[in-house]
């Protein structure tokens, strides 16, 4: 049986060309490419090892170009061949040097040195005196032992003599020798003592001294002993952060090619073995270009707005924040941004909107009974509001007392303060329970001014507000020079959407002021079909990093935008101010977080809904108090009309004030709304305002002699009235809505809504 050789290549990704990074809001397709690979007669093998784990398979796509045909593609997660301690070696345990120089700066420590001899010489002079001491005694000891050692029997008379004489004398002499060392040695460790704190106190002058003249190169040492440590926290940063995305596990791809030349026909992969790439003379180069999709790239606009209401014109600057948080990266390529993919964020508060209000009959009850109106008096939307309202006071309040106790337990719980608690027309937890408190009054008294609140200096003030006709409320800044219109028609809003929406986050990158004397590189902008992208100028290395990266794309100037406000006084009495942008550039502005300054004051974070050239989106640039809103306590009377019919009836009202402290005329759409009726025997007819009988019915509304302005008042769907008016700079209107409910005798009105 034939066998043929398998010639084996081997690359790492890290080595390869990475030709584009197209990145997407949840994805990054990756194009590198191989050059000059090698291959020869018959089967070869290139594998590609290093991808990212989380690489889709099913995205990898690879192509080539050369004498050789892509026959197989093999994936596989391998174990990883490199250990991360030997790509990123760690250097924590290099030493900073901080000692000081030995240059003594000019120092004389002549004296000092002098002294040190001189401890050294008396030091050598002591270990001699006690070494000659030392010795003294040991011969003596030796004289002892060896006069002990003799037997009278074994020694005689002269002999013993002989040594008794010699032992007098070595005696005499070691004797005089060890007390003469004994009285040296004394004095010699005195002497060796006085001079070493002489030395102790000359190296504290010398100390001193050099201290005071080294006072300028010791600053420069210890600069560059703190630069080195700087670098060497960074280096632990950058391996620290790259080891968040170090992984154990890489993606392996094995492309199977098969040569053109010198082919053996009859050979059969079964058969075929895997050998080392040997140099013949046959060989051929090719080039591979491999596409693959990482799921942990991507990117996501963000934007820079700027209104200015004196003028009813913005700018927005267009930003694409990207960031690469897969284990590879990608050097020198090409980004290009796709918006083929882009997902949409919710948002977090919203103007309130009116829904339908039904209401049926329910049996049971006395005629006559003023309970039976109770129940149909306010709508479940309108309680749950209320409800809602009275809990964020209350959490409210809880922050303030943890602040005060514990300013730790409420840093903690910051984050989840409602979003109307970031802004300016938001009160705080110290006016919550006098708010309630004075709505709860307001209600069993009457008409009173909307509750007072704390405000930022978007709107100039933080006075709380005069009551309706006792004095003037004036604001040194304010909304009052912008250009205002109607707001949008019920047409316009989509079912169950909120008429403006705001975000409570916080952009710091958001400037305002004059533009930057430095320009940006904005990208290059196609179009294909449904995908727009841009390719970012110049190339770029993307390594892997919990941070992201801007890059401007575009900025657009906004010449079309429209201010108006909304009141829906029955879940809120305040007045939202809202901006109606037209978007009149080119570019499709994609749904993403956007930093709002308005009139130089920077508000905070909101999300951008999608809008298209020429198409239109509304903001809210929250609570305007320049507006005052009052709004009196819901009343319900007994109509004298079916006393004696075998129906009852009463009549509901509602009123509401609404003052205007700026210094010109401001349009603002007021939002009510009448129940709709589930019952033929239930019937309710609207009263006041006069006129308003069927759905599509529109009526002028009668000016005041005070001259307050103009407007008009209209029936919408779901019985919602609605008023159009413009009012007067330093003017205010009430308005009144009246409607009649009819019942049989024993029924009573239950809110379904």
């Amino acid at each position: 049986m034939s066998t043929n050789v398998v010639y084996t290549t081997e690359f790492l990704v890290s080595n390869l060309t990475t030709k584009s990074v197209t990145l997407g809001p949840t994805s990054a397709t990756v194009v590198r490419e191989i050059q000059d690979v090698q291959v020869k007669p018959g089967p070869n093998e290139v594998t590609l090892l290093g991808l990212d784990p989380y690489v889709n398979v099913d995205s990898i796509r690879v192509d080539g170009r050369g004498p050789a045909t892509i026959t197989d593609i093999q994936t596989e997660k391998v174990p990883r061949k490199e250990r991360f301690e030997e790509v990123c070696p760690d250097d924590s345990d290099d030493e900073i040097s901080d000692t000081d120089s030995e240059d003594d700066f000019g120092v004389d420590k002549s004296d000092l040195e002098k002294a040190r001899k001189k401890l050294r010489d008396a030091r050598a002079a002591l270990a001699s005196l006690k070494d000659e001491n030392s010795s003294a005694i040991t011969a003596l000891q030796f004289l002892d032992r060896y006069g002990n050692s003799m037997r009278a029997e074994q020694v005689g008379l002269t002999q013993m003599n002989d040594f008794l004489t010699l032992y007098r004398m070595q005696r005499a002499e070691l004797s005089d020798i060890h007390q003469r060392t004994s009285a040296n040695i004394t004095d010699s460790g005195e002497q060796v003592d006085e001079l070493e704190r002489k030395i102790c106190r000359l190296e504290i002058t010398h100390k001193r001294a050099k201290k005071a003249a080294s006072k300028e190169a010791r600053k420069s040492r210890e600069k560059r002993v703190r630069e080195k440590q700087r670098k060497a926290r960074q280096r632990l940063q950058e391996r620290e952060e790259r080891q968040k995305f170090w992984t154990y596990e890489v993606l392996q791809v094995i492309v199977h090619l098969d040569g053109f030349f010198n082919l053996t026909p009859n050979s059969s992969r079964r058969n075929s073995v895997v050998g080392k790439q040997k140099d013949i003379d046959l060989q051929e180069t090719v080039s591979l270009s491999i596409t693959y999709v990482v799921p942990l790239g991507s990117w996501s606009p963000r934007y820079e707005l700027n209104i200015e209401t004196p003028s009813s014109s913005g700018r927005i600057v267009y930003r694409a924040e990207f960031q690469n948080v897969s284990s590879e990266t990608w050097t020198d390529t090409t980004v290009i941004l796709s918006t083929s993919q882009t997902s949409f964020s919710s948002l977090d508060e919203r103007i309130p909107l009116l829904s339908a209000w039904h209401v049926k009959l329910l049996g049971g009850s006395s005629p006559g009974n003023k309970t039976n109106w109770e129940s149909g008096l306010e709508s479940k939307s309108e309680i749950n509001a209320q409800n809602t309202q009275f809990m964020e006071k209350s959490a409210a309040l809880q922050m303030k007392k943890a602040r005060v106790h514990n300013y730790s337990l409420h840093a903690a719980q910051v984050q989840a303060i409602p979003a109307s608690a970031m802004f300016p027309h938001t009160q705080g937890p110290r006016d919550a329970p006098q708010t309630q408190m004075a709505q709860d009054q307001a209600r069993s008294r009457g008409p009173t001014s909307a509750p007072a609140r704390p405000q930022g200096s978007l709107f100039g003030t933080s006075q709380p507000l005069a009551l309706l006709g006792s004095q003037e409320a004036s604001l040194s800044r304010g909304f009052g020079s912008g250009r205002v219109s109607l707001s949008r028609t019920d047409e316009e809003v989509p079912k169950g959407d909120a008429l403006v929406e705001e975000d409570n986050g916080f952009d710091s990158q958001t400037l305002s002021g004059a533009s930057n004397v430095l320009s940006h590189q904005e990208s290059l902008r196609q179009d294909y079909g449904l995908t727009t992208t841009y390719d970012l100028p110049g190339h770029r290395t993307l390594t892997p990093s919990s941070v992201s990266r801007r890059h401007v794309i575009a900025e657009l100037d906004l010449s079309a935008i429209t201010l108006s406000h909304v009141v829906v006084p029955k879940l809120r009495p305040a007045a939202f101010l809202k901006a109606r942008i037209k978007n009149t550039s080119l570019v499709t502005l994609l749904r993403g977080k956007a930093g709002m300054t308005v009139d130089g004051t920077f508000l905070g974070s909101i999300t951008l809904p999608a809008c298209a050239p020429d198409d239109f989106f509304n903001l809210s640039l929250g609570v305007d108090p320049s507006i005052v809103v009052t709004y009196a306590k819901p009343t319900v009377r007994r109509s004298t009309s079916g006393f004696f019919a075998k129906e009852d009836s009463a009549v509901f009202s509602r009123v509401c004030w609404i003052k205007n402290t700026k210094n010109t005329t401001v349009s603002i759409s007021v939002h009510e709304q009448v129940p709709v009726s589930e019952d033929e025997r239930l019937r309710i007819n609207i009263l006041e305002p006069k006129g308003l009988e069927k759905e599509g019915d529109r009526k002028k509304i009668e000016v005041s002699k005070d001259q307050w302005g103009t407007g008009t008042v209209s029936l919408g769907k779901n019985r919602e009235v609605k008023w159009d008016i413009a009012l007067q700079k330093g003017k205010d209107v009430k308005l009144v809505l009246e409607y009649e409910a009819r019942i049989p005798g024993g029924q009573k009105i239950i809110g379904l809504d």
